[in-house]
């Protein structure tokens, strides 16, 4: 069985990589972070899913 493990450090320059990629199409980010408070889901934070609706971008005012 393989392991997961959360990256430990943020890349350098995350704010021009930051997207809006939804984990299916089911829901949209919009959706996952404001209606169903997913942000903090294991399968939304490990795999880097909708960054920009979890204001995970970094450097963002």
């Amino acid at each position: 069985m393989e392991r997961l493990v959360a990256h430990e450090e943020l890349e350098p320059n995350r704010v021009s990589n930051c997207t809006d990629v939804a984990p299916d199409t089911s829901f949209t980010c919009e959706e996952q972070a404001q209606q169903f408070d997913k942000c903090n889901a294991d399968f939304i934070y490990l795999y880097s899913f909708c960054l920009k609706s979890c204001g995970r971008c970094g450097g963002e005012t």
